[in-house]
């Protein structure tokens, strides 16, 4: 636990989608299917460490996405094969992602450092019980499957599945269930690059069925089925469930459209405190931004700093400058001009994006300003500051 009067710099970092050792030397001559190759996974453990050791650091904060049980091809079991075992544990094993593990522990440990997470989509069904048994002393704030908002000083921030059409934590399209039709669609373009070694970025191929689809009836149901077409699965394919989320028995995609094919229609009298279904149409082609606002910066006192992942794409905003009024004259107050609100997104360390991004956050009593900087890690251990953005106290 972090004592008071620790650093200034929080750390936000999110979508790092580690993998268990399976994912890099699949069974069955498939091709490895990671998200987060050993050469990343090691990025982000040297990167932990430097966390670690800057005594300006006060918190690491985890925007969800830190463990990946999605990324698994439809003909494997998703299940771990140790009996007793979870998959969260089977995942912090796996040789690739000993470091950067052992680095959160330590992190979590420190007396000078707060590590806290917060659950995203693909370890949606972790719970507080697992993530403290893996990493102990960290601070676990999820309200909820998938859910869970991390709060101080003005800031909010979540991983943002919760505004997004396909990968919101979904009770209500199979009752007894919550995975989402993202975990299904997820599955089926892991099975295509576990077969062909051609990677297909899942948020790119939801982004192209989208934009195929989008106005026709039955909207979710075209989405995976033209996903499903596009991986060279059938109608007859089998996802083999293993007993996650309790499925039992392997699901064909018949099926899966059955079960979600009202999730558009149905999203408004679901979530009536959430987005519209339009708008978490739009949310799950990449940006989060409408997001933020309606759900935050719009709301008069909720928040200023709005901080989210599980885009991939990182991003920063201000809005709304601030101006001094001097003899009831507005004028800019100095030429480094300050925003009112602040939205950013940490995007991501997968290997398929060039560079590995997180969000700093940092109050500056004496410039009486609270900074927001999206910075990158450099393979040779450097760290850029790709944007920046600040709000006066």
């Amino acid at each position: 636990m972090a004592k008071a009067g620790g650093g200034e710099k929080r750390i936000f970092v999110s979508d790092i989608h580690m993998g268990d050792a399976r994912s890099i030397k699949p069974p069955n001559g498939l091709k490895p299917y990671s998200w987060l190759l050993p050469d990343r996974a090691k990025m982000f453990g040297d990167f932990l460490g430097i966390q670690l050791k800057d005594p300006d650091v006060k918190e690491v904060i985890i925007l969800g996405d830190l463990f990946d049980d999605w990324v698994c091809p439809a003909q494997l079991d998703p299940m771990p094969e140790k009996a007793g075992i979870s998959k969260y544990h089977e995942i912090a094993e796996a040789p690739q992602n000993v470091e950067a593990i052992n680095n959160l522990k330590a992190i979590a440990d420190s007396d000078q450092k707060d590590l806290v997470y917060v659950p995203g989509n693909h370890d949606m069904l972790i719970t507080k019980e697992i993530i403290t048994n893996i990493i102990p002393g960290i601070k676990y704030m999820g309200t909820g499957v998938g859910q869970g908002v991390y709060t101080v000083d003005g800031i909010s921030g979540e991983h943002g599945n919760m505004y997004t059409l396909f990968n919101a934590p979904d009770p209500y399209s199979n009752q007894g269930y919550i995975l989402p039709l993202g975990y299904f669609i997820t599955r089926v373009v892991t099975e295509r690059e576990a077969m062909t070694g051609e990677h297909l970025e899942y948020l790119e191929a939801l982004r192209v069925a989208i934009g195929q689809i989008l106005g026709k009836s039955d909207f979710a149901k075209m989405v995976f089925a033209t996903i499903v077409k596009g991986a060279g699965m059938s109608n007859s394919s089998e996802i083999i469930m293993g007993g996650i989320n309790n499925y039992s028995d392997p699901l064909i995609p018949p099926y899966v459209e059955k079960i979600f094919g009202d999730l558009y229609d149905t999203w408004d009298k679901n979530m009536p405190d959430n987005v519209k279904a339009s708008v978490a149409v739009a949310d799950d082609t990449g940006h989060l931004f409408p997001a933020a606002f309606s759900q935050y910066l719009n709301k008069d006192g909720k928040s200023d700093i709005v901080i989210f992942g599980h885009t991939h794409i990182y991003e920063l905003y201000g809005t709304l400058i601030d101006w001094d009024k001097d003899d009831g004259q507005n004028k800019r107050s100095d030429f480094n001009l300050s925003s009112k609100q602040i939205y950013a997104n940490s995007g991501t360390w997968v290997n398929d994006k060039k560079r590995c991004t997180f969000v700093e956050t940092q109050i500056d009593e004496n410039a009486e300003k609270h900074f927001v900087r999206v910075k990158q890690y450099k393979e040779n251990g450097g760290i850029k500051t790709l944007k920046e953005k600040n709000k006066r106290l």
